[in-house]
């Protein structure tokens, strides 16, 4: 969970993976921000692990063993519908051969729902759900409301001295019916566009599969 400091503030921003997060830290280190607690080459071909997960992506549970809860001034989180978060999961996964390319997005929501833990440490916990990684004193914005919320919110708590534009970084796309199919996923997960799986090419069956896994991340944050 990425960590930085701003006049003497320190802030922690809760990062739920494949929730506009690599936008939110792009933007932040335009603004001159220098970020701790985060590695971007985690995955990398050449860096020695000494972790099950890159620190962005920690379980709340393990960010309470190593941070006293008064430590941050402001925590914040970003939150996108959990559907839609899952599948940008799973296409970007498969892409990278993480998940065979020739298994379908039923067979993993198999896999998922028996492993009982939604791959903790598994897939740089991807399908973790927002639940156990978001601490409960965050401010919560939505990935749908777009970014301005968020930017008004750090020069609200910073006196007005902290001011970042995400429009260089933000990857969003206009709400249907304007965006093309697949656009969500193709543009915000970074993935081949090749066989990639959008909502609305899913079931009743299969969307609500995935909202039942998912179901204390929508009671708590829709």
């Amino acid at each position: 969970m990425p960590i930085f400091r701003h006049d003497g503030a320190i802030y922690l921003f809760a990062h739920v993976p494949k929730s506009g997060g690599s936008t939110v830290e792009h933007g932040l280190q335009d603004a001159g921000i220098k970020m701790s607690f985060l590695d971007a080459d985690w995955l990398g071909p050449n860096v020695p692990d000494w972790n099950r997960s890159s620190p962005q992506h920690v379980p709340r549970n393990v960010l309470a063993r190593l941070f006293d809860p008064d430590f941050f001034d402001h925590s914040f989180a970003f939150m996108r519908d959990p559907v839609d978060r899952f599948l940008s999961a799973f296409n970007f996964n498969r892409s990278l051969g993480h998940i065979p390319r020739r298994q379908g997005l039923r067979r993993f929501l198999d896999r998922l729902e028996r492993s009982d833990n939604h791959f903790e440490n598994r897939f740089d916990n991807h399908f973790l759900p927002a639940d156990r990684i978001v601490p409960e004193t965050c401010t919560i914005f939505h990935l749908e409301n777009g970014f301005a919320p968020l930017s008004d919110w750090l020069r609200k708590t910073s006196g007005g001295s902290l001011s970042v534009d995400f429009g260089h970084h933000n990857k969003f796309a206009p709400p249907a019916p304007e965006r093309p199919k697949g656009l969500i996923d193709a543009i915000v997960s970074d993935a081949s566009e090749i066989r990639q799986v959008t909502a609305d090419m899913l079931d009743r069956e299969t969307r609500e599969w995935i909202c039942e896994l998912y179901a204390e991340d929508y009671k708590r944050f829709y």
